[in-house]
């Protein structure tokens, strides 16, 4: 009997993960998938010792150590990309299914339905899954951490070498107090000539306590915004919706405001449209709120209103408000906005436009 399956498998550890996920280094998918077994079987026991439920802990540490085996095929897609829109989002599943049956293909077929339930969920377990999501959330946020601990390392290194010296040179007979003269004078200079740096990587240990946003959060950083990807000692860079990539000085952070767009669940969205003075405002708010309701993303535990805004001079202005999951933002608001004109045009109201009446005398 011979199978490639778990050759496959062992190329887990050649297989880096996307490199938003930690700032401190790189991480292969085996690292990760067992560090989430551990998680989620802990999750599983804490369930059911001190909530009474009854998860299968071993299977559960099973389903999340293949949960992202498929990647050994696949290569890890950042998940702001994989999650970008419902189209991306099943293209990716199919894939994801497609290289699942082409992994168990390689095994011998007696053992098939022993694995098959690690690459094609169970209904039977989707608490177990759910678990294993947790563990995995609760895994990358503490990546962040790490940058901390890193940053503490890296003082404490420095700290006990200049402690080191200053012992070593009592030890020698060399007077401490004039090298510490020197030393202070040196300091002082380079704190002087670094005084831009020394206030980034002060911004930087701000923003890693005060945790304003974590990387993968979309955020709105003055004039600048996109999903963040690594927060560093001097910069924090941020990826655009057109995938250019912004170096943002840690200080220049902290020192205006951040808008954390992902840090909630649900988002409330605004969507601004005008119509003409002859439509009756009841008529087109009822309209807007309408195609509102319509659209399969719009939760239906939140209200969904439309208002006028202001009268301008050819039009009334409207806000349509209603609330969608975060991850579901801008296909809700691009939908409606899109679908605007043909419900306007289905509800008989004049979708208005700047214009100007010139009368002219005879």
């Amino acid at each position: 009997m011979s199978s490639n399956f778990f050759a496959m498998v062992e190329r887990m550890k050649l297989i880096d993960r996307w490199a938003l996920m930690n700032n401190t280094g790189k991480e292969n998918i085996a690292e990760h998938s067992h560090t989430v077994a551990v998680i989620a079987h802990a999750l599983a026991l804490i369930g059911n010792k001190k909530f009474g439920r009854s998860y299968n802990a071993e299977r559960c540490a099973l389903l999340a150590l293949y949960h992202d085996t498929t990647e050994v095929i696949t290569g890890d897609m950042p998940t702001p990309v994989k999650y970008y829109n419902d189209t991306i989002r099943r293209a990716y599943k199919e894939i994801e299914a497609t290289a699942g049956d082409r992994l168990l293909a390689m095994l011998p077929e007696e053992f098939r339905p022993d694995y098959d339930p690690c690459f094609h969920p169970d209904p039977a377990d989707k608490e177990l899954w759910q678990l294993v999501k947790a563990a995995d959330k609760l895994f990358s946020h503490s990546k962040l951490d790490r940058t901390i601990f890193g940053f503490l390392r890296t003082t404490a290194k420095a700290v006990l070498i200049f402690i080191a010296v200053m012992l070593v040179a009592g030890t020698l007979g060399i007077d401490t107090s004039s090298l510490l003269a020197i030393l202070s004078v040196a300091g002082l200079a380079v704190s002087l000539s670094m005084q831009t740096a020394l206030s980034n990587v002060a911004g930087a240990l701000m923003i890693l306590t005060a945790k304003p946003f974590r990387a993968g959060d979309y955020v709105q950083i003055g004039d600048k915004a996109g999903t963040v990807l690594t927060i560093g000692a001097v910069y924090t860079s941020l990826r655009t919706y057109d995938n250019q990539i912004i170096y943002l000085p840690n200080s220049q952070i902290t020192a205006g405001s951040i808008v954390n767009m992902t840090s909630e669940d649900v988002r409330r969205i605004d969507v601004n449209v005008s119509a003409s003075y002859d439509d009756a405002a009841d008529k087109v708010r009822a309209a807007l709120c309408a195609a509102a309701a319509a659209h399969e993303k719009t939760l239906r535990d939140r209200p969904v209103e439309a208002h006028v805004v202001s009268y301008g001079d050819s039009s009334i202005q409207y806000v349509l408000r209603f609330w969608a999951r975060t991850e579901d933002y801008w296909t809700c608001y691009n939908d409606l906005l899109d679908g605007m004109q043909e419900v306007f045009s289905a509800a008989g109201i004049t979708m208005c436009y700047p214009h100007i009446n010139v009368h002219m005398g005879s």
